[in-house]
């Protein structure tokens, strides 16, 4: 099969790999869909020493596609599914997998990571990792629904908006924008913020009511609060450390802080947080069992997140889409099989 295969430093190259084999309660998918996220870029990045010691170098863990075999003891799917898959492979049996909270469990893997990424044309999941997905969602959506999407999805749980609040959004990569079509979704004013213009006019696109571009702006923070006086609520995405400040700055007394970003120094500025008497969140991607519900939210709010694409790539220029999205100047990209 083909696939994506990463050189160390920011190289890549198209090349041939075996086909994997659906072993006992695993099933065989044919790609549709892969998205690029922005944590693929620091695996790009490792060198070739790293990348060997990790023992992957087929990145992205955003996939959706159709099964076409499945392995002994498969009993909930069958060739021809639509499915996305959960990015997060886990032993299944301790307290956190039974919970439903695959991403902590303490052998939990990640795709991309220590196991071979999306960007091929086949790959191998265990059975419980393949979501079915409605024929009302799309390829992408399910792509998105693996990573970006759900992590929003769970990080709005977290916040819950609703017609009474302001939603700040910190940060306008997909993970960003799927914040302010969620918020909106729910009811809230959505104000965000961002310095690239294909994701500024995406943000306007998915209904935020204020835009504001950092680039052209002396003073964020007064154009927040001219915007909405004080969030009630921060959604905060992108791990600068101005934006963290930016959004403990401008949020309401008593308001809450949600982030997503796990890198970036220094940390967050403790004084204001305890002054205002700010709920400050951190949310990590989402739980298997939140899935289902995703599922639904997107259908029956009818968000239509396939518009945030705005490049997409066959497998065999798939070394092109990595470096495209690395320079941000884009939404979306997606890697995509007929």
């Amino acid at each position: 099969m083909k696939a994506l295969i990463l050189d160390g430093d920011g190289r890549s190259h198209i090349g041939e790999v075996p086909d994997p084999v659906a072993g006992e309660g695993e099933v065989l998918v044919a790609m549709r869909c892969s998205g690029i996220c922005g944590s693929d870029l620091v695996y790009y990045h490792m060198s070739s020493d790293q990348l060997d010691r990790m023992g992957n170098r087929i990145p992205c863990h955003e996939p959706s596609g159709v099964v076409v075999d499945i392995g002994t003891g498969v009993t909930s799917l069958q060739p021809g599914d639509r499915v996305s898959v959960y990015h997060y492979f886990s032993c299944g049996k301790c307290r956190e997998c039974r919970r439903g909270q695959m991403q902590w469990c303490a052998q939990t893997r990640g795709l991309g990571g220590p196991i071979q990424g999306s960007a091929a044309d086949l790959m191998v999941v265990p059975e419980r990792n393949a979501m079915k997905l409605p024929d009302s969602l799309s390829f992408v959506g399910g792509a998105l629904i693996a990573c970006g999407a759900g992590t929003s999805f769970s990080a709005m749980n977290k916040l819950q908006p609703s017609t009474r609040d302001t939603l700040l959004v910190l940060g306008l990569g997909p993970v960003g924008l799927c914040g302010v079509a969620m918020g909106k979704a729910l009811g809230a004013r959505v104000v965000a913020v961002g310095r690239r213009q294909p994701r500024l006019q995406l943000a306007s696109l998915f209904g935020a009511d204020v835009v504001i571009d950092i680039a052209q702006t002396e003073n964020v923070p007064k154009a927040i609060r001219e915007a909405c006086k004080a969030p009630t609520l921060v959604y905060e995405t992108s791990s600068a450390p101005q934006a963290r400040q930016w959004a403990v700055d401008t949020c309401a007394r008593g308001g809450k802080i949600c982030t997503v970003a796990g890198r970036g120094e220094p940390g967050w500025p403790a004084g204001p947080i305890v002054g205002k008497e700010i709920t400050l969140q951190g949310s990590f991607v989402l739980p298997v069992w939140m899935v289902f519900d995703l599922i639904k939210f997107l259908v029956e709010k009818d968000l239509k997140l396939d518009r945030m694409v705005t490049h997409r790539f066959p497998i065999d220029r798939a070394d092109e889409a990595l470096a495209l999205f690395e320079t941000k100047e884009c939404g979306k990209v997606v890697i995509e099989w007929e």
